[in-house]
């Protein structure tokens, strides 16, 4: 009886701590996929951000006229 007992409660634990690190294992699938986003949209910015950069700083150059 005691033996049954206590593997039910260790079955129990497990499952519980199993859960557990589903949960927890989901939430950092859920973190790379939010970094994985916000890199994309930092490339996406800095992709323009770098290209006005390069706009602005080509139109401020001297030029040689001839």
């Amino acid at each position: 009886m005691t033996q049954g007992v206590n593997n039910g409660n260790s079955d129990a634990m497990r499952n519980q701590f199993q859960s557990s690190m589903d949960q927890v294992q989901g939430e950092s699938m859920q973190d790379q996929l939010d970094k994985a986003e916000r890199d994309r949209k930092n490339a996406f910015v800095s992709g323009y951000a770098n290209s006005a950069t390069t706009m602005i700083s080509s139109l401020a150059q001297n030029k040689i006229q001839f």
